[in-house]
């Protein structure tokens, strides 16, 4: 059911005209204001509340966080391009009769590199063209065109191997995003806890206002009634002096009660309706769920504990807090390594071009016009790639560097040290404290059903000596103080049922809070607040 409101709920409220006053709800809350669970009271709480809307930013910028540590290893594209020209004095007999020798280069490459993801390593996989017009003469080609196609890749065999800074920076990032939804899981389930002691301080100030009303009328029944003795002359001035007293008394319980009532309503409004909580706004809140609604008894305390050690929050955020620190002390422990990389490279050269027209027939060569030219084409520097009798290039290297001293990386681990040992003492201390709230939990409904089952003996008893000594006055054995007296007592015992019916309610409220059961009892999924 709580599902199925929130999506009404945001279908409504999305549905609602920009141009509507804004002092009015939208027409799915104002109808179930008209009779009002405490389902609907979460659930439009959750859609509405300002502090639920304040804190399920935290996860959606941890999200955010971690797409950052993750962008660390897109590939990066290059693009690179364009022509030297030179023009160079001649001072030798190769290189032909010009006084000048004129050259005209053309050079474009495309390569992608970038991070490798865990090992921690870089790769850059390139491809470059050339193309060379020159009037040399001992230059065989003009055009001459050339291509390569390269992989460079550099792995990490110590230092940093699996413990890269981008790649923590990824680990951190999940385990941020996780405490953070646990973070806000604890300030969500405040949220509601609030809602529903809001609700049922509304329930308990709704029946006060209910005996103030039934307790005046009482009153003016009696008022009523002594007038009428007086009048055939039964009763004294006193007695309906007394019983007017007792009326203004009651009518200002009635003006406490109704104050009261309408300081409830505004305390739950402005827990669920957050911004359309507004100065003018008409409040008419029914509350529907009934207060003598007795669900939990008796909770077996060791596991209630359990319950609470594996879904408190509290805990879930201080757990990821020790898996964090877990993770920096790693870290340190492997930035204080030397380093020891290993670098390769592999790839393969293509040449290809026409006979150049200029160039200076030695003795011995071909004369010029006559070298054949089976690759004359920029494309046909790549026909050899990848083959057998391409013209390959590799090469593997090591590099070792090792810090003398390693200050800082010593330092660094001793410090990860102490922070994890303080992590995991902060664990342990709200643990102990989760022990002691469970157990004052567990307590806690069992007392308050003790204390409605005596109130409800107590408002019998109070009933019977009120009917009683009604009868008495009726036969003139008694005076209207005496039954105001009696009527008193038994609004003050009616009082003290509904005060235990409300601390019944909230010590359930305090004991699924304290078990950390407080959204699963809802059917509440993170996920959809957060989104």
């Amino acid at each position: 059911m709580m599902r199925v409101w929130v999506s009404i709920a945001l279908v409504a409220i999305a549905a609602t005209p920009a141009a509507a006053d804004h002092h009015q709800l939208p027409r799915a809350i104002e109808e179930a204001m008209k009779s009002l669970s405490l389902d609907d009271a979460v659930a439009i709480g959750i859609q509405n509340n300002l502090d639920v809307q304040v804190e399920r930013h935290g996860p959606l910028i941890s999200r955010e966080e971690l797409g950052v540590a993750w962008g660390e290893f897109d590939p990066v594209v290059n693009f690179e391009g364009g022509v030297d020209h030179t023009e160079r004095p001649n001072a030798s007999v190769f290189e032909g009769t010009p006084t000048v020798n004129q050259n005209i280069f053309y050079d474009g490459n495309a390569s992608i590199s970038g991070l490798v993801p865990w090992l921690g390593g870089e790769y850059s996989l390139g491809y470059t063209g050339s193309e060379l017009d020159t009037d040399l003469t001992i230059s065989t080609l003009s055009p001459e065109f050339r291509s390569e196609v390269r992989l460079d890749l550099e792995i990490p065999l110590l230092k940093n191997l699996l413990w890269s800074q981008p790649w923590t920076e990824v680990r951190r990032g999940r385990i941020r995003v996780a405490e953070d939804d646990e973070a806000f899981r604890t300030r969500l389930m405040d949220v509601v806890r609030s809602i529903e002691d809001s609700y049922w301080n509304l329930v308990a100030t709704k029946e006060a206002l209910r005996v103030a009303q039934k307790s005046l009328e009482t009153a003016e029944a009696l008022k009523e009634q002594t007038l009428v003795q007086y009048e055939v002359g039964v009763v004294s001035q006193v007695e309906v002096t007394e019983a007017e007293a007792g009326v203004a008394e009651r009518e200002v319980s009635l003006i406490r009660a109704e104050a009261q009532f309408e300081n409830a309503e505004d305390e739950l409004a402005n827990q669920i309706l957050g911004h359309r909580f507004v100065p003018t706004l008409e409040l008419a809140i029914n509350a529907t769920d009934p207060p003598d609604r007795i669900g939990i008894r008796d909770i077996d305390v060791e596991e209630a504990t359990a319950l609470a050690f594996e879904q408190r929050p509290e805990l879930g955020v201080l757990r990821k807090a020790v898996e964090r620190e877990e993770l920096n002390l790693r870290f340190a422990r492997n930035q204080r390594l030397p380093e020891l990389n290993v670098q390769g490279s592999f790839g393969f050269q293509g040449l290809s071009g026409r006979e150049n027209e200029d160039r200076l027939a030695l003795p011995g060569s071909p004369p010029v016009g006559t070298v054949p030219s089976p690759r004359p084409d920029f494309p046909d520097s790549m026909d050899d790639f990848f083959k057998t009798k391409g013209a390959q290039q590799w090469s593997v290297r090591g590099v070792l560097s090792i810090p003398l001293g390693n200050v800082s990386e010593r330092h660094s681990y001793r410090r990860a040290e102490f922070q994890h040992d303080r992590a995991e003492a902060r664990l342990r201390r709200e643990q102990q404290v989760v022990i002691a709230e469970t157990r004052r939990a567990v307590r806690e409904p069992k007392a308050a059903i003790e204390g409605i089952e005596a109130a409800e003996r107590r408002r019998l008893a109070a009933e019977e000596q009120l009917r009683a000594e009604r009868l008495r006055l009726e036969y003139g054995e008694s005076t209207p103080f005496d039954v105001l007296q009696r009527e008193r007592d038994l609004v003050s015992a009616e009082e003290q049922k509904i005060v235990s019916q409300q601390v019944y309610h909230n010590s359930v409220t305090g004991l699924t809070r304290a078990q950390g059961t407080t959204l699963r009892s809802r059917n509440i999924a993170i996920e959809s607040v957060i989104q």
